[in-house]
């Protein structure tokens, strides 16, 4: 493994997003001062919140590590890249002119990984210019939220991050006008034509396979284009990221992005801030001028401040009837990430034949709490019952079963014994050939250097061993920790596949 300051400088310079290196640079969110703290739960609506930097512990090719404080303990988040672009995925963006340049899109910056060590934990990541913005998803449904503090406060760090639980975010009190305005389930809204009985879309579906991907076409405005600028491509991804990460969880979508259209003009087609009369707008362009985009179902986020508190509209069952199947939201209407994750998820379930619930601990709430979770009981049955109705969609193909196991990632650091005295720590996580977590799995494995140790245990649900030291030490700590072998009943260990072998701390 790198050190931490070289893993550090190569990630900045690969990523451009900035970290705070070595231990003299670490701050634990209680060292964050009160001021900040308080300014970063004023600026993000939020009850309560940890500031505290964010530290890159190792690249692995294409992985990344990422240590972060929460609830006074480090976590350790295992990331890789996962990209949320379909085949022939495009970004196009229309100039002062009105034409339209095709452009290069900007490199995967969405993750998908785990919490090292947490059984059942997932995690949806995107590094932005800005820094890591995050969904953390623990066993027994607890969910956690990190941000970067400096687009929000004044003076803040580059590497100082802001971390709260879910049930943290203020009520904001922003509505949807799906119901308001009269958008039934079928889709008729006012001044609109009868749903036509075809449906029309992608390739054909099977409901009885493993998920279902939906095509997803996006389009931000010109106020959007001004918030977000050169990273307007990649924040609408971490957004659709996130929500996936919902959708994928409950009821077995994958949202795909084939087009993002992104208008750097003020000449943009859109002009009307009354949501209803915005979105009247999005379906006439896209109808008109976009019928080339293939989709599912379309999204518009907007950057101006719509009329009346609503923040977002959509026609209700209209997914694969590109005739209706149109969303908008005003994404960033808080500065929150976890709202505007919600607030997309809401209106994307309306698309999927969704209704309000009376329900303020859940996303179909009609007033948006940005609590990112359907209805188990009212929501989640609609959606797959609307999903299964409909061919237009195919699903995501099953990966192959696995041939063999090797190491995915070691991770060395060091736990507290008193005294200045500190045990020598190891995890090592073993993945199949496919990519997935191998649990049960026997490691043995040496400490060497400080610490002479020869270790071994099994791999939990996450594929993940944690090993300790069985002495302490004290001072400047270096140590080496190597992987001796790897067993498991039904699977062969390929050491030659082995992403690490041996680690340096």
């Amino acid at each position: 493994m790198k050190t931490q300051s070289a893993a550090l400088a190569t990630f900045v310079a690969l990523s451009t997003v900035l970290f705070v290196g070595g231990a003299e640079g670490r701050r634990s969110p209680q060292s964050a001062s009160a001021s900040i703290a308080q300014q970063a739960n004023e600026a993000l609506g939020l009850s309560r919140s940890e500031v505290g930097d964010l530290h890159l512990l190792e690249t692995l090719g294409e992985r990344i590590i990422v240590e972060v404080d929460l609830l006074g303990a480090p976590l350790y988040l295992d990331l890789a890249p996962h990209s949320v672009r379909a085949e022939g995925f495009e970004v196009r963006e229309q100039l002062e002119d009105g034409s339209w340049n095709v452009v290069e899109p900007a490199p995967v910056s969405t993750y998908r990984g785990t919490v090292l060590g947490e059984p059942e934990s997932v995690v949806a990541a995107s590094l932005l210019e800005d820094g890591l913005h995050a969904r953390i998803r623990l066993a027994a449904g607890r969910e956690f939220w990190i941000e970067p503090l400096a687009p929000h406060v004044p003076g803040a760090g580059a590497a100082q991050h802001v971390v709260y639980e879910t049930d943290a975010v203020v009520d904001p009190g922003k509505t949807c006008d799906a119901d308001v305005l009269g958008f039934t389930s079928l889709g008729n809204g006012p001044g609109l034509p009868a749903v036509p009985g075809q449906r029309v879309g992608g390739g054909g579906g099977n409901p009885e396979l493993v998920g279902t991907t939906a095509k997803l076409g996006c389009d931000a405005d010109y106020e959007y284009f001004q918030d977000w600028g050169a990273g307007t491509q990649s924040r609408i991804e971490s957004v659709v990221n996130a929500v996936n990460l919902q959708y994928e969880s409950d009821v077995d979508i994958t949202h795909m992005i084939t087009t993002i259209l992104i208008r750097t003009s003020s000449d943009d087609p859109y002009s009307k801030k009354p949501a209803d009369q915005l979105l009247f707008e999005f379906r006439a362009e896209w109808n008109t001028n976009q019928v080339g985009i293939q989709r599912d179902l379309a999204q518009l986020f907007t950057g101006r401040n719509l009329a009346g508190g609503t923040i977002g509209i959509a026609w209700v069952g209209v997914v694969c009837n590109l005739d209706l199947a149109y969303s908008l939201v005003e994404s960033d209407y808080n500065n929150n990430f976890s709202c505007a994750t919600d607030l997309s998820a809401h209106e994307m379930g309306h698309s999927w034949g969704a209704g309000h619930c009376s329900c303020s601990n859940f996303t179909m709430n009609a007033f948006i709490t940005c609590a990112n979770d359907f209805n188990p009981t009212g929501t989640i049955p609609t959606i797959i019952a609307y999903r299964d109705s409909q061919s237009c969609f195919g699903p995501v193909d099953p990966p192959g079963d696995p041939v063999s196991i090797h190491v995915d990632s070691i991770v060395l650091g060091t736990q507290n014994a008193g005294q200045g005295n500190k045990f020598g720590t190891a995890s090592v996580t073993i993945v199949t050939d496919t990519g997935t977590p191998e649990a049960g799995a026997t490691v043995m494995g040496t400490f060497s250097g400080d610490y002479n140790d020869t270790v071994v245990g099994r791999t939990d649900a996450s594929g993940t061993a944690t090993f300790i030291t069985s002495t302490t030490q004290k001072g400047h700590i270096v140590f080496m920790f190597c992987v001796d072998n790897v067993t498991e009943s039904a699977l062969p260990y390929l050491p030659a596949e082995n992403v690490e072998t041996c680690d340096n701390f």
